[in-house]
């Protein structure tokens, strides 16, 4: 008897579902409806541990097997929790702040907001399959999704929460994800310790704000210079 394909899963396969996981979880957060804004900074969380999750099935794989499927998995999984749960995390923040239930007769702010949030979506996921299909290089083109999500999370945790400020954010990071700028991924080293930071980011609550600021100036120093440095060093993953 041959099999079953969920037997052949290896452990950087696991971390990749509890990715997913987490980016669902974040999703269902975002859902419930209580205008206290706590929830937000809990779906904040829960999208940053997919980050987490993310690198670390990346590291594991580099050191141990994946399974056949670990590549489409890891695809799958990254579309979720780091476009549709951005997206809909961005557009829940603005929908809370400018203090609309329905949109029955949308306004111009609305449907701005709802352009920007689909087009984020949009962007993660032909970032997301382009990389699968065309690129083989290290350095692919496109900000990777993850560190769009990482940034806008992180921008919220770190105490700039204002909507119209992750908008932006969101507009410039969908063009960046299909830019033709070839972005590295994070060495092993270093991405294991952004994932540490991000931990202890995430396990101190609203008391870790000015840590989730270091982090951000991070990303953004990644964001900006990442492609020059990695390229300069001759840093591979």
């Amino acid at each position: 008897m041959r099999q079953h394909p969920v037997r052949r899963l290896e452990l950087p396969d696991i971390v990749t579902i509890a990715n997913v996981m987490f980016g669902f979880l974040a999703i269902v957060v975002i859902s419930v409806e209580t205008g206290s804004g706590g929830e937000l900074g809990l779906a904040a969380r829960l999208i940053l541990l997919g980050v987490i999750a993310d690198g670390l099935d990346g590291v594991l794989a580099r050191i141990s097997t994946s399974s056949e499927i670990g590549e489409l998995l890891d695809s799958l999984a990254d579309i979720v929790s780091f476009g549709v749960a951005p997206g809909l995390f961005v557009y829940t923040v603005a929908r809370t702040e400018w203090g609309w239930s329905s949109i029955p007769d949308p306004t111009e702010r609305v449907v701005l907001t709802i352009a920007i949030t689909t087009a984020f979506v949009v962007a993660a996921l032909l970032r997301t399959t382009m990389y699968m299909v065309y690129e083989s290089d290290e350095f692919r083109p496109g900000v990777p999704n993850t560190l769009a999500a990482t940034v806008l999370t992180l921008t919220y945790l770190a105490g700039f929460d204002s909507a119209t400020l992750l908008l932006v954010e969101a507009a410039a990071l969908t063009y960046l994800m299909l830019a033709q700028i070839p972005y590295p991924g994070l060495c092993a080293r270093d991405a294991l310790g952004v994932g540490t930071v991000q931990t202890v980011v995430i396990a101190w609550g609203s008391s870790g704000q000015w840590l989730a600021r270091v982090l951000l100036v991070v990303a953004l120093a990644y964001l900006t210079l990442g492609p020059i440095s990695y390229r300069s060093r001759g840093i591979r993953k």
